[in-house]
């Protein structure tokens, strides 16, 4: 963006944070209007015309994009305007027409300057150009295993575009397909967000900008559901309405959890009758309801350098009187600019309205690269509620992409359990095998490290495996962070999810309406166990349980050489990807719970 402030390098910075903070929508991201030799070119107004037969621009179309960019006169009479060709907030605009009031002129191009005889006493005009339309060009198709396909490509384009769409190939003999979309150097699942759409060979998505975007298309023939689910309408009670999505985008809902449950009913309320002839009336009583709802409960972001990146958080009043509440930011102030820079903002939200606030997560600050998390408490009417930031920051480009997924199994997990996390790591560079120090640990919704560990792997083009951390046994219940730093030539590649600690249920079989089920269940688990008895000796006395016995010591005389040997094959099975993550994670306890079993009968 162009314009004619000057000022000092501080003073741009603050201008670049206002403009963040009071932009509406992404669509306007062409700055504001530049007076030139009285005219006004409105950039924040230009209009981008579909390309004929399409509803947004295509890529690889062969015809251009025509741009409008209407302008404003101040004065009268005719006059010779020359402006900067870049001014109109394209690179290079081509076939240059001036609609003055219905008047068109041609105008006249010399290198970067456009010239026209204006008349100012039309009062306005539009500047008509054509730019090139995006281009595609495909990286490479990588063939995974007989399982997965990767389909790697670059939606490029001289100049800055929005809702672009992109049709192109794909293998069929591939069912479920997701999109990927680098952002900050990671790559995020898109899928929905830009609505892939597979049919037969071809394969469609739209409603992103450019100038330059990279995307992995991944292709399966087979697909596990992978559900995660937002909070209850009713937090409180963990009762209501919420949404569940599949990541893994199959298409089937066979294991999908439900996403309403009915909520404890009401207390009666109390009432009073008038007693006499008169014939008294009942009234009740409503008790006011204290409760509000964040729209953003968790806020993930990744940012690289000096990037920077805008959220609004939504505040609504879901009680029934007026809430007085204060909003704290002092746990994020490292990497989090507030409205008007305070470390706290009081709010007063009447019952059923929605009030919001702007933040704006920055990395320029930040001493080193790493995983930054805090959270904003909201507070009012005795109620509290976080809203966790958790920031994903890289200093310089990466050598390695970093992706990491938590299995639905321990998306959920209770304290003292172990985290599996299946790690993913891309060499972004592709100059040969570099050994790589993967360091991973769980950290608090404050960034305290709860548990960590560390390993070396050395990686070609891209390598997976699975690790796991033990949570300790008197952890805190919330929200949790398991996070990967992949370190090569002092260079760090992140990534995280998250997981939540939830309650271990207590189970009590001596509560008092069941005291004489139990007691009839222990009589006959004895009874049962005395005919067991005299059955074993039976089948003793006929030599069966000997021929039992003699299976078993078979089983026990596996060396430990040769179940570290059958470790190794589940391992290689699972990364080339001949076994599920499940299938693997089942073995891999059984065989290590073995190996341990072992090492305890020799001490």
């Amino acid at each position: 963006m162009k314009g004619n402030a000057k000022g000092s390098p501080v003073f741009l910075i603050l201008f670049a944070i206002f403009l963040l903070l009071t932009a509406h929508s992404e669509a306007q991201q062409f700055g504001f209007g530049i007076g030139i030799h009285g005219v006004q070119v409105n950039q924040s107004q230009k209009e981008q015309v579909d390309a004929p037969s399409f509803n947004f621009v295509g890529v690889n179309t062969t015809s251009n994009i025509t741009i409008n960019v209407p302008m404003s006169y101040n004065g009268s009479g005719l006059k010779n305007i020359t402006i900067q060709r870049n001014s109109f907030g394209f690179k290079n605009p081509l076939n240059i027409t001036i609609n003055e009031s219905g008047t068109l002129k041609n105008a006249t191009v010399a290198g970067n300057e456009v010239i026209w005889e204006a008349n100012l006493s039309a009062g306005s005009a539009t500047i008509i150009f054509d730019v090139v339309p995006p281009t595609l060009s495909f990286e490479n198709i990588t063939r995974l295993n007989s399982t997965f396909l990767e389909k790697n490509f670059t939606i490029s384009a001289d100049e800055s575009f929005t809702n672009v769409s992109v049709t192109m190939e794909v293998n069929e003999s591939y069912e479920f397909w997701t999109l990927y979309f680098l952002v900050s150097g990671v790559y995020e699942d898109k899928t929905t967000e830009l609505n892939l759409q597979v049919s037969g060979t071809t394969a469609t998505f739209y409603g992103f900008n450019t100038s330059e975007q990279l995307f992995s298309l991944v292709g399966s023939t087979s697909c596990t559901e992978s559900w995660t689910c937002t909070g209850w309408s009713d937090s409180a009670n963990s009762c209501g309405t919420r949404t569940c999505t599949d990541s893994s985008h199959c298409g089937t809902t066979d294991n999908k959890p439900s996403e309403s449950a009915s909520c404890p009913s009401a207390a009666a309320p109390a009432s009073s009758g008038g007693g006499g002839g008169g014939g008294g009336g009942a009234f009740t009583t409503i008790t006011p309801v204290t409760d509000f709802h964040l729209s953003e409960d968790l806020i993930r972001m990744a940012l690289r350098g000096d990037g920077i990146a805008k959220k609004t958080i939504i505040i609504t009043n879901t009680g029934t009187k007026t809430l007085s509440l204060l909003i704290d930011f002092s746990r994020v102030a490292d990497f989090v600019i507030t409205p008007g820079g305070v470390s706290e903002l009081e709010m007063d939200i009447a019952a059923g309205e929605e009030k919001s606030f702007d933040i704006i997560v920055f990395g320029s600050g930040l001493k080193e690269a790493g995983l930054y998390s805090g959270n904003i408490v909201v507070s009012g009417g005795g109620v509290e509620k976080r809203a966790n930031i958790v920031l994903e920051y890289e200093s310089e480009e990466p050598l390695f992409d970093v992706e990491i997924k938590i299995p639905q199994r321990y998306s959920k997990v209770f304290p003292g359990e172990g985290v599996f996390a299946e790690i993913r790591l891309f060499n972004l560079k592709g100059t040969g095998k570099v050994d790589v120090k993967v360091s991973y640990s769980i950290k608090d919704s404050e960034g305290a490290t709860i548990a960590a560990g560390l390993t070396t792997a050395a990686v070609e083009t891209q390598m997976s495996f699975v690790r796991e951390l033990t949570l300790p046994e008197d952890v805190e219940l919330g929200r949790y962070v398991f996070t990967v730093e992949a370190i090569s030539n002092g260079v760090i590649g992140l990534g995280s999810d998250v997981f939540e600690v939830v309650e271990r249920p207590i189970e009590s079989v001596f509560a008092i309406p069941n005291i004489i089920l139990f007691t009839t269940a222990v009589l006959m688990i004895m009874v049962a166990a005395l005919i067991a008895l005299s059955v074993l000796d039976l089948l003793q006395h006929h030599g069966i349980l000997r021929e039992k016995a003699a299976r078993k010591a078979r089983v026990e005389e596996l060396s430990g050489e040769e179940l570290e040997k059958k470790l190794k094959v589940l391992e290689e099975s699972f990364e080339s990807g001949m076994i599920s993550a499940r299938a693997y994670i089942s073995d891999k306890t059984k065989i290590e719970r073995m190996l341990k079993d072992m090492k305890n009968k020799k001490v």
